[in-house]
């Protein structure tokens, strides 16, 4: 799933686009006047924001779309919903305590000293 964001400065605007690419298929998807989430598959995709059968997910004004993204993103890491950049570094981070680990028992051991 792919999540394009434009700002319009004309209209002074945050357009959010949200598409998916599967199996040959290129879906987007949309808010329908009942409120509920709606999906659409795109016949020609050479450019999918100027594409005139695909409307923005959501459209807000400026200041409110960046502190709604702001506080969506904050909503998803308190229940525990993490990017991948996040679980990589998470990742990282536990390798190198396991290395430091490692590292004072080799010391430890070489000094003999004891823990």
């Amino acid at each position: 799933m792919e999540i394009h964001i434009e700002e319009s400065f004309d209209t002074y605007n945050k357009k959010v686009w949200v598409i998916e690419k599967s199996h040959g298929k290129t879906i987007y998807y949309n808010i329908g006047e009942d409120g509920l989430v709606t999906q659409t598959e795109l016949l020609h995709t050479s450019d999918i924001k100027a594409s005139e059968q695909m409307k923005p997910f959501m459209i807000m004004p400026m200041g409110f779309g960046e502190e709604f993204i702001k506080t969506f993103v904050k909503a998803a890491a308190f229940n525990g919903i993490k990017t991948e950049n996040e679980n990589k570094l998470q990742g990282r981070m536990e390798a190198m305590e396991e290395h430091l680990g490692d590292m004072r028992a080799i010391v430890f051991n070489r000094l003999k000293i004891e823990k």
